[in-house]
This record gives structure tokens, C-alpha cells and sequence, in this order.
């Protein structure tokens, strides 16, 4: 499906704020790639408002073979976003539902419920899902005991997980869904932002503030570029949102500093370089861009229409082998936790159930490279057919407030109020786990 890099950035001019590229340039990318490749496009890119507003607008005086051509990837633009687009319809409505619940937790917007409100109404920004931002592990967990309360689950596809920081401070991120078609997603995340393998930006300047509000521009801007670097993608979103923060009056050299504190300046780099690229900018826009672009080199990366897995891993690998040695003042230490890098991101992982041998599974130390994926256990049962329930007692350990930490003979458990989550690297289960079933006395109960 790749095209050359003209071509996407002359279909992406429908769904940017400032397209260089003039209708008619953007008419003859659609044309050559067609309705459903150009709308796969632009709902990766997530432009897909924008882009149905500039259709809206082109419409009126096009002769009939353009006038179906649009309409046709209109629908089609319509189509591929109708489940995100469904679940974040009364989004307002949701977020105050979870507020009249937890308004006393110091919840923070982060990502597209942060930078929203710098779009106008009439060029209103796509969001998929909510990006909510607690400080702490303590206060992350309580909210999500509130959403649990609510209904919702952990996302298979994409399970919690845990990590500490240089400090031994416990980060992490809980991603949660809900069997109502119409409740949006809700993504949880904890104390430091984690970019790629082991990069994390502190957002600093957001630390105690007000909750129930967004981040601090300048800390929703890494968010949004932390978010694209981890996805090793310059989508028309990022870019529209680096536009508009070039007119938010930003402490610049504090964005420069958590970008570099984070190993994200050549990612920055090229995501500036691409937005000079396909944006027609106006001189104060240009000088803000250019006094946050740093002196360094830029990754290599393009517009795409389709993911390059190879790529990904590539920029990966290289991120954590430099953020890495600035972490552990070791070049040979950096090197292995590239490789782990490498292992994680280039390689699939499917569950897999050890039934006989091997020592037990014991929770790995932690750091900010070691990420524990938490895989609840009733879809590790459902997974590998075992429904039997076998008591088993441990040694406690309270790793915060809301989560502790069971030693049984047969390995780690990890409890947070009624769930039990069985802690893995690899995806590899020891049957014994699946099946445990942890025997608390009442005086021992988890809260």
C-alpha cells in the first residue's frame, strides 16, 4: 500500500490545519490511490474530522465525476471511524460521570483530552480514547477501582503493566474497556510517562496541580510527541497539535529539556522538519519550531500509509541503547538492554502454559527497561482451558496502598482488590498459577 511520500502528503493536506499542498494537488493523491486506500490513510493518521470538513468544502462547484469521487471517500473516511468515533460521542458526559465519582483524586487530562480545547470548535480534533494522567501508583489505582466499579475490564490486547524508575518509584499504565459499544476507552497512566523501551518524561511541570484539568500545555506537548515516538509515527494529528502549540506560548526550554531528558530530540527533530515540510506556516510559527529544534540529527522517518515493523525496531533498538548507557553509565550494560529491545519489539509473543518443571515465577525486579505486563488471571484460565481452582497461602508484601504482592510456593501473585493478576515478561504461565487460588486471612484481606 506505500506510496511515495508526495502522494501521502498530498492526500494527509485534507486532515491538516495548515496543508501546503492546494486541493487540487490533495485531489490528484486521492485519485491515484483511491477512496478506501486514501480513507485506511487518513484514519491512521487520525485526521478523520478535519478531513470530512475539507471534503464538505470542496464539494460545492466540483464537477460530477469528483463530486462521487468525494463522496465515496467520504463514506468511506465515515465507515473505517465508526467504532472510535461511537465510543467518544458524549465523551463530556462520560468524563463528568468519572469525576462526580473520583473528583477528589488529582485526575489530570493527557494527550487528546489535553490539547482538545486548542482547537476551535469547527476543526475539532479526533479522540479515540480517554488519556488520563494520575501522579502515583496509590492514587492510579484507586481511580481505577472506580472505573472497575463502573464496569469496566483490562483490554486483552493490550494488558497493564508495571515498571520502576532509577529511584525505585513504581510506574505503570492500565488500560480499560467496557462491553458498552458506547463507553469510550480509558487508558490509566501512572507517574512518569514510558516512551519506547525506556525512555520517561516526568512531566514536572504538572506536578501538583489542579485536578480534573490538563496537563500543563508544555507537558501535553511531550505527551502528544512521547505518544508518536513510541508509535515511530508522524501521523497528521501530531502534527496539527505541534501547529497549534507553536501559538500557545510555551516555555520552550522546558519542552527541549524533558524531550532530551526523555532521548526523543531526533524524533522532535524530524517531526518539526516533516511540519516545515507539509505545512504552509507563518513566520512566528516557523521561529518557534525553530528554536525548539535541536542541533543534533533527526531520525529517519516519512509520512506512511502503512506500518514498517522493521523500522520501528530499528529506531527502538537505537533509543534504548542511548537512553540506556545515560541511565546505567555502562556501555556494555546499554548494549544487553538494546538487545531487550530488540527481543521485545521484533519478535511476536503469544501465551504460552508451562505445565511441568522450571523454578517458580517470581516477580522480576523492576526498572525502567523491565516491563511487567500484569495478564489477569481469569483470561489466562479462559485462554488455556484450566477452570480449576487450587488454594494456595504466600508470604505478603504491599508494593503500594492497593497492591500486594503474594510469594507462594509455586510463584508470584499480584492482588488488587478482588483481581488477581499473574505477573509475566515473556508470556509464558506456569500452570500451577493459572490455577491459584490465594487464601487471605480476614485480618489479611486486600483493600
Amino acid at each position: 500500500m506505500f506510496k511515495a511520500n508526495a502522494t501521502i502528503n498530498a492526500l494527509l493536506s485534507f486532515g491538516l490545519l495548515r496543508p501546503r499542498a492546494t486541493i487540487d494537488e490533495s485531489l490528484a493523491a486521492l485519485r491515484e490511490l483511491g477512496p478506501t486506500p486514501a480513507a485506511q490513510v487518513i484514519a491512521r493518521h487520525k485526521v478523520r474530522r478535519l478531513t470530512r470538513r475539507r471534503i464538505a468544502a470542496a464539494l460545492p462547484g466540483a464537477d460530477p465525476e469528483t463530486t462521487g469521487l468525494l463522496e465515496t471517500f467520504d463514506a468511506e473516511v465515515v465507515r473505517l471511524g465508526a467504532p472510535r468515533e461511537r465510543r467518544g460521542t458524549d465523551l463530556d458526559r462520560q468524563i463528568a460521570e468519572f469525576r462526580a465519582r473520583a473528583g477528589d483524586l488529582p485526575v489530570r487530562f493527557m494527550k487528546g483530552l489535553g490539547v482538545r480545547d486548542w482547537y476551535s470548535e469547527a476543526a475539532q480534533r479526533d479522540i479515540g480514547d480517554a488519556d488520563l494522567w494520575l501522579p502515583d501508583m496509590d492514587t492510579g489505582l484507586r481511580f481505577t477501582a472506580v472505573l472497575r466499579d463502573l464496569g469496566f475490564f483490562y483490554e486483552p490486547g493490550e494488558m497493564p503493566w508495571l515498571k520502576r524508575d532509577m529511584s525505585g518509584v513504581l510506574f505503570g499504565q492500565f488500560r480499560m474497556q467496557h462491553a458498552d459499544p458506547e463507553r469510550v476507552d480509558v487508558d490509566v497512566h501512572i507517574g512518569p510517562y514510558s516512551v519506547r523501551y525506556c525512555g520517561l518524561i516526568d512531566f514536572a511541570a504538572s506536578q501538583g496541580g489542579a485536578g480534573w484539568t490538563p496537563l500543563t500545555d508544555e507537558d501535553n506537548l511531550c505527551a502528544v510527541i512521547g505518544n508518536a515516538a513510541g508509535d515511530c509515527l508522524i501521523d497528521g494529528k501530531v502534527v496539527n497539535d505541534l501547529v497549534l502549540a507553536t501559538g500557545r506560548g510555551l516555555d520552550l526550554e522546558y519542552v527541549r529539556r524533558q524531550l532530551e531528558q526523555a532521548g526523543l530530540t531526533g524524533f522532535a527533530n524530524n517531526l518539526i522538519d516533516r511540519t516545515k515540510e507539509i505545512c504552509a506556516l507563518d513566520d512566528d510559527q516557523v521561529a518557534v519550531l525553530s528554536a525548539l529544534r535541536t542541533d543534533g540529527p533527526a531520525e529517519e522517518m516519512v509520512f506512511a500509509a502503512a506500518d514498517d515493523d522493521d523500522l520501528r525496531t530499528e529506531l527502538v533498538v537505537a533509543h534504548a541503547r542511548s537512553v540506556a548507557q545515560r541511565l546505567t553509565g555502562s556501555e556494555s550494560t546499554a548494549e544487553g538492554i538494546a538487545e531487550q529491545a530488540r527481543a521485545a519489539y521484533g519478535n511476536p509473543r503469544s501465551f504460552r502454559i508451562r505445565t511441568a518443571g522450571g523454578a517458580p515465577h517470581r516477580l522480576p525486579t523492576m526498572n525502567p527497561w523491565t516491563c511487567v505486563r500484569l495478564a489477569p488471571q481469569p483470561l489466562v484460565r479462559r485462554m488455556s482451558g484450566r477452570t480449576e481452582r487450587v488454594p494456595v497461602r504466600g508470604r505478603q508484601t504491599a508494593l503500594s496502598e492497593s497492591l500486594t504482592l503474594v510469594e507462594a510456593e509455586v510463584g508470584d501473585l499480584l492482588l488488587f482488590r478482588d483481581d488477581v493478576f499473574l505477573p509475566t515478561l515473556d508470556y509464558l504461565f506456569c500452570s500451577q498459577l493459572v490455577t491459584a487460588e490465594p487464601q487471605l486471612e480476614k485480618d489479611e484481606a486486600v483493600a
